[in-house]
């Protein structure tokens, strides 16, 4: 056997290997995927979102779930001019304010 054919030989072999290694390499992105969608991510006690939400149904889902049983909290909208990014903040305030209005004027009316 000449040098030429042991060249090609490995030559032959490395691309084979190429191949194997695309083939296991797809199979476990795949087998990953698997396990990630089964084990949720847990994040401060609650399992995390894998993706950002997309449709606006699962905006406000996320959006619902996050301020859910909260009855001291208001969602304030904010907008970043120099980034043109924009969300959702839990404003507390406003509805405090509200409350000490409602119990200042009881107290007014009653003296």
């Amino acid at each position: 056997m000449g040098i030429d054919d042991q060249i090609r030989l490995i030559e032959n072999r490395l691309t084979a290997l190429e191949k194997d290694r695309s083939i296991l390499l797809n199979e476990l992105k795949g087998l990953r995927a698997q396990r990630d969608e089964q084990r949720p991510v847990m994040l401060l006690g609650r399992p995390a979102l894998m993706k950002a939400p997309e449709s606006n149904e699962e905006k406000a889902d996320l959006f619902l779930t996050l301020f859910r049983g909260r009855e001291d909290i208001c969602p304030k909208r904010w907008e970043n001019n120099k980034t043109n990014r924009s969300g959702y903040l839990e404003d507390a305030q406003t509805r405090i304010s509200q409350e000490l209005d409602d119990q200042a004027s009881i107290f007014l009316n009653k003296t």
